[in-house]
């Protein structure tokens, strides 16, 4: 996976040690190139030091860091979208339920995952919508409610 320059600067302004420090463009070039070709890498002339003894070994080590940074943030993410999903398939047949208590006649539900909204009508009808913020702010009390359960 390829990272950008402006993914490594974002991970340098959020680092400790440089919270004091002005962040150089230069530094984030150097790790944005040993995170992309490895750590082993030999840089260009153009982002190298003058002095031919630098090790590099802060750029290198930043780099290690900024890739494992990644990778935990994307297994975050991940993790995120399953217990989202767990959770819909949950809600919406609670949704139904109750949506069907209210009404006398059959009503009609449907998710639409494409466009984030939850479809419900009623025989003939106008459809109402329940935008992607109103799911969300279901699935939040859904989710305190079951935090008090536990």
């Amino acid at each position: 996976m390829k990272y950008t320059i402006k993914e490594v600067r974002a991970f340098l302004r959020g680092l400790e040690e440089n919270k004091y420090r002005r962040r150089y463009n230069i530094d984030a070039k150097r790790i944005h190139h040993f995170a992309n070709n490895g750590v082993d890498s030999t840089l260009p002339l153009s982002i190298s030091k003058k002095n031919e003894n630098t090790t590099y070994a802060r750029d290198k080590d930043l780099a290690k860091t900024f890739i494992k940074h990644i990778k935990e943030q994307e297994k975050i993410k991940k993790q995120h979208l399953r217990q989202e999903g767990q959770v819909r398939a949950i809600l919406l047949p609670m949704i139904r339920e109750e949506i069907n208590k209210l009404t006398e006649a059959k009503v009609s539900v449907g998710f639409s995952n494409e466009m984030g909204a939850l479809y419900v009508s009623k025989g003939n009808q106008k459809t109402v919508e329940l935008k992607k913020a109103d799911v969300e702010e279901i699935i939040k009390q859904y989710k305190k409610f079951k935090s008090k359960m536990d």
